[in-house]
């Protein structure tokens, strides 16, 4: 309850006000030092241990999933496709003009996405299993009620919104090429999609490589192949694909998208592939 400098000097019984600004400065840096050293411990044991599943808590059962996202829509026909791509912006990306093009060709496909930007499989176990309050940017494509767009939505509640036929998975991109980062989170993921998504078949979703003249490209290692100080994609994009390869023998074989061999290769032939998307009324390139 002390209001003024003068007030602590009085408390403190110091004979002046420099004498007690010095030592509450000596105080602060003292433990400025301390949080520092520490702080530098931590990130040296943290560099050198392989990412470990968090303490598992228990997830929400399924019978406690919040309704409110449920899509009440028109009933679905024999060719009815629902796919669902979880993950972060390039999942977002994946299934951008999914619906559109299927319809171009007659189809009934109705894509959502449930993401947050950057999330690794590590941080969707996390917030799966250990009580997070990360939300999900949840969006769905329903023929009977247009878009329809969760911006804070859990991903057992993405889920449970409907039948769905297909659900993917990646890695996030900054991770994508270690893969220690994919298990054993991965492997967590795929049990509590099939207890909550039974019928759903799960695919995983083939990311990309950073392009040549990206600033995340640079400085990432191991994928200098010519010796010139800079990284390339295309050794960047190898490493990614044995790593997804990986994981679809890993568990039984799963169907993979090869999405990123397709960017590979447009880029290889001379493309210049640009991201962009106009979907669920935003735009981002």
């Amino acid at each position: 309850k002390v209001a003024t400098v003068d007030e602590l000097t009085t408390l403190a019984k110091l004979p002046s006000r420099e004498e007690l600004i010095a030592k509450l400065a000596g105080c602060l840096l003292a433990n400025i030092s301390k949080l520092a050293a520490t702080l530098d411990a931590v990130k040296v044991k943290k560099e050198s241990e392989e990412p470990a599943a968090p303490a598992k808590e228990e997830a929400p059962a399924k019978e406690e999933a919040i309704t409110k996202y449920t899509l009440n829509e028109d009933e679905r026909t024999d060719d009815t496709v629902k796919v669902l791509a979880i993950g972060n912006s390039f999942a977002l990306n994946s299934v951008a003009w999914l619906t559109e093009i299927a319809k171009a060709d007659g189809k009934d496909l109705r894509a959502g996405y449930c993401h947050i930007s950057g999330c690794s499989l590590q941080r969707h176990y996390s917030n799966i299993f250990n009580g997070s309050s990360d939300k999900y940017n949840f969006t769905y494509y329903t023929k009977a009620h247009g878009i329809k767009t969760y911006p804070t939505a859990s991903m057992q509640e993405a889920l449970l919104a409907t039948d769905w036929d297909y659900i993917t998975l990646q890695q996030a991109s900054a991770s994508s090429f270690k893969y220690d980062t994919y298990e054993p989170f991965l492997t967590e993921l795929i049990a509590y999609i099939k207890e909550m998504c039974p019928d759903a078949k799960i695919v995983l979703n083939e990311t990309w490589a950073y392009p040549d003249d990206s600033s995340m490209m640079q400085g990432q290692p191991g994928f200098d192949t010519d010796g010139d100080g800079n990284s390339e994609e295309d050794a960047m994009f190898a490493v990614i694909r044995e790593n997804y390869l990986k994981a679809s023998q890993t568990h039984g074989f799963l169907p993979m998208i090869p999405v990123g061999e397709a960017i590979n290769k447009a880029r290889d032939a001379g493309y210049k592939i640009i991201i962009v998307y106009i979907f669920f009324n935003n735009f981002s390139i």
